[in-house]
């Protein structure tokens, strides 16, 4: 496979993810975007746990493919591969979502750990600042903040008396789609500029 091609694999990852949420989500009779987080599609013992495991692995595999094309073209321009090794991190949690289904304990901890390989956008934003790649430096800064900021938002679930959190509260769903919306973004916008140096 080509280098272009692995490349298109960010946009690919973002699609899986996109287009596979929302069809699940409309098999799931009264499934409310704004009030349930995603993994409620897919949890256990609903007729949706093996078709949400199986979009969240094709999800993964797809960030896999990604992280492979970003690790050839930090060895031509000659990056640090740190970015490369934070995105196959990433890749490697959603599989644990994947196999370990809501409410499984595993479950959580795998999103949690997830979160930190959500900061990709970020140490590429650090790690490659010296690297000319079509403001791919200055896209990450701008998303991987935007990224850090939605991040702090889904948390403040774990400070409950936090006034964050009584905002955040009512609408659980449409905060973690805030954030998943600019990660899927950084996703897209990434692998194309990084496809476009290539070509």
């Amino acid at each position: 496979m080509s280098l272009e091609t692995r490349l298109l694999f960010g946009p690919v990852a973002a699609l899986i993810f996109l287009v596979g949420v929302i069809c699940l989500s409309l098999l799931v009779p009264g499934y409310n975007h704004l009030q349930q987080s995603i993994s409620a599609i897919g949890k256990l013992g609903t007729p949706m746990r093996i078709p949400f495991a199986l979009v969240i692995a094709l999800y993964a595999g797809s960030l896999l493919v990604f992280a492979s094309g970003m690790n050839q073209l930090a060895t031509k321009i000659g990056a640090t591969k740190l970015p490369v090794y934070w995105l196959s991190f990433l890749a490697m949690t959603q599989f644990g979502i994947a196999i370990f289904a809501s409410p499984h304990p595993l479950h959580n901890i795998f999103g949690l750990l997830g979160l930190l390989g959500d900061l990709v956008p970020l140490v590429i934003a650090v790690a490659w600042r010296r690297v000319e790649l079509n403001n791919l430096v200055l896209i990450s800064w701008i998303l991987g903040l935007l990224v850090l900021a939605a991040l702090i938002l889904n948390l403040s679930e774990l400070v409950p008396k936090s006034a964050m959190w009584q905002l955040v509260k009512p609408y659980p769903g449409l905060a973690q789609r805030l954030f998943v919306a600019v990660w899927l973004s950084w996703l897209v916008v990434a692998g194309l500029a990084m496809r476009k140096s290539e070509a």
